[in-house]
């Protein structure tokens, strides 16, 4: 989930110690608390944002059933009774569902039970909007098109002023249920019921090969063969389900479960899911209907995912195409380097030409005696892998010779597909022995998992940005580039990429950015009580919403003694340095390393797990009376 961030300043402290904004999981309980007038939702309005493609919206419909006449005693409660234990409730999420909730997938018989208590904590985020968007094959979960609908669509006939009449009916109900849960839960005799009482969403599969049976759903051996005669069956389009008994609600229109209620849709099931709100939940928990005999995208890409763990581990012939391919690729840039050499003149220049398969092999940084050998650790998705990247790149070769003598390549290019599984989080761990498809299916990003060849591509892009890590850095070595590589690859997957080109172009336009502003800087601070302390950069400052910088970043002060205390990079996680308009960070994890408020002059400082460092001054706040940053440029530059 995702939080709601305020727009204009954020708070100076948090539980989580700085690793996230601090004021994300507790802005909602601040800004309630503040809700006493009917005019409140103008002022959350102003203050609230949520994710960009939400941009603009409003609480057009909330703020006319807060202001309609028949409602104002109502509101006021709302905003002063129930809108702070509703979220209580939602902080409480935690607590409340300790694992995940598994999802009710396609062509899969399965039912989640949860207790009053855990649908409503689900139903309240989606009032609030915390909730991210939702993964394609789902329902959206959240209260955007109530609280202002956008323009109806043409097949509806309707009136944009209908829509918000609607909406505000949706909300009528939709808020009585949550006043009814406030009040139930702050009356000792029946508060216990939604811890008690559980609410099963089921999933049935029907299966159409075997014959029906009595319970007739899959998983319970039933079925429905097209060989059994059928039931008469009478369909009346006017009337009440309820005039007739035995009658049975069939929605055919819809392929997701609460099909519009919270969004256009007002029949049928869109009714029923409002006047009882704890169906909404199925909205979040049932993936979309889809045709049995046609395999779906996701399945489809599920098949696809697996076979990366399983290539991993094939091993490699020397006769196996794309090992022969690398091995020709290798025999050509000896021949267009000895046709450079002759064309050029240039008899200063010899060219060793290899004629044996391992020598040449060699000769581009793989130090086994065999071909073979040296995808021992990666396997056959190692070997497409290193294939793709030098039949598609032309100086991908020039780049494996220029390292021969700097690491061993087999080990760094099998590391790197190691990398690449696990930030792409296709690699079984001990915690996670089978992957999860449908948690993975909500990554952001999901969508690059569409091209055929998004892993050799990304293997491609995680070759060069090893590399400009490794010839950026003074002293490389090889764990600490390793790490920075796999921090950069998920900070751009995170990005919510639609393709690998995208986040070719990403990581192009940071590489730019970097080299038109690579200097360290020095941050050097004294506080009132004479304290000197402060911090190395390993980047300029710039404003950002993620944490920057690399492992040559550290925290330093001096001791009343004048002896020098650094604290250096733990390798425990990556949170380097941070700037926004509200503060200047170094350091997260437990707490920040370095905080410096942006009036440079108020600040605290805690145990932080980056740099694995003891706050730099005692009582961790300070006022600062001197503050300079230093940066570094080369002689004649």
């Amino acid at each position: 989930m995702k939080q709601p961030a305020r727009r204009k300043r954020r708070a100076k402290g948090g539980d989580d110690g700085g690793t996230v904004p601090p004021d994300k999981n507790d802005f909602f309980k601040k800004r309630t608390l503040k809700m006493h007038t009917i005019v409140a939702t103008d002022e959350a309005e102003e203050d609230v944002t949520i994710m960009p493609s939400f941009a603009g919206w409003t609480f057009a419909c909330l703020g006319t059933y807060v202001r309609t006449h028949e409602y104002m005693e109502d509101a006021t409660t709302l905003f002063t009774v129930t809108l702070p234990y509703m979220v209580s409730t939602a902080l409480a999420l935690p607590l409340l569902f300790p694992s995940h909730v598994p999802l009710l997938t396609r062509q899969v018989p399965s039912s989640v039970t949860l207790t009053k208590r855990q649908a409503a904590c689900l139903i309240i985020h989606a009032f609030l909007c915390t909730f991210t968007a939702a993964n394609p094959s789902f329902n959206h979960f959240h209260f955007f098109d109530v609280f202002a609908p956008s323009a109806p669509p043409p097949w509806s006939n309707a009136a944009a002023t209908d829509q918000d009449a609607t909406a505000v009916q949706k909300l009528l109900t939709v808020l009585h249920y949550f006043s009814r849960f406030t009040t139930d839960n702050l009356c000792d005799n029946t508060n216990h019921q939604y811890d008690q009482q559980v609410i099963t969403y089921a999933r049935h599969v029907l299966d159409t090969t075997t014959p029906w049976t009595e319970g007739g759903m899959a998983g319970d051996g039933g079925g429905w063969a097209d060989t059994l005669p059928w039931s008469p069956v009478q369909v009346h389009a006017n009337g009440a389900i309820e005039d007739d008994v035995g009658a049975v609600q069939v929605d055919f229109a819809n392929k997701f479960a609460g099909g519009g209620v919270l969004g256009h849709g007002c029949v049928q099931e869109e009714i029923r899911f409002l006047m009882n709100p704890e169906c909404l939940v199925a909205c979040l928990l049932t993936e979309v209907l889809g045709t049995r005999s046609i395999p779906s995208e996701f399945q489809r890409k599920q098949e696809f995912l697996h076979t990366f763990p399983a290539m991993l581990k094939q091993p490699v012939t020397t006769d196996d195409a794309a090992a022969l391919g690398l091995v020709l690729a290798a025999y050509q840039r000896q021949v267009d380097q000895v046709d450079q050499s002759s064309a050029s003149n240039d008899h200063s220049t010899h060219v060793v030409f290899a004629d044996d398969d391992v020598a040449l092999w060699q000769s581009f940084g793989f130090r086994e005696s065999s071909i073979a050998a040296n995808f021992t650790a990666g396997g056959q998705l190692l070997l497409h892998c290193v294939a793709y990247f030098i039949g598609t790149d032309a100086t991908a070769c020039q780049l494996l010779a220029d390292r021969v003598h700097e690491y061993n390549m087999g080990e760094a290019l099998a590391a790197l597909a190691l990398v690449l599984l696990n930030v792409l989080k296709l690699a079984p761990t001990p915690d996670q022995p089978v992957l999860d498809f449908t948690l993975l299916s909500m990554e952001p990003f999901w969508d690059v998992f569409g091209d055929p060849v998004f892993f050799t591509k990304l293997f491609a892009l995680a070759v060069r940005v090893f590399d400009y890590n490794w010839s950026m850095s003074g002293r490389p070595e090889f764990g600490r580039i390793l790490e920075e590589t796999e921090a950069q690859m998920t900070w751009l997957l995170q990005r919510s990429p639609s393709s690998v080109e995208e986040l070719v172009d990403d990581w192009l336009l940071y590489r730019k950015q970097q080299t038109q502003a690579t200097s360290p800087t020095l941050l050097l601070l004294k506080e009132d009580h004479g304290t000197v302390f402060g911090g190395f950069a390993s980047d300029v400052w710039q404003l950002s919403g993620n944490y920057h910088g690399n492992g040559s970043s550290f925290l330093f002060r001096f001791t009343p003694l004048g002896k020098l205390d650094a604290f250096t990079w733990s390798r425990k996680n990556n949170y380097f340095q941070l700037c926004s308009d509200e503060s200047l960070v170094m350091g997260g994890g437990n707490a920040f390393g370095l905080y410096l408020d942006a009036d440079l002059v108020h600040g605290t400082t805690g145990k932080c797990d980056t740099f694995g460092s003891n706050p730099l001054v005692p009582g961790e706040t300070f006022s600062c009376t001197h503050v300079e940053v230093w940066g570094f440029t080369l002689d004649g530059c």
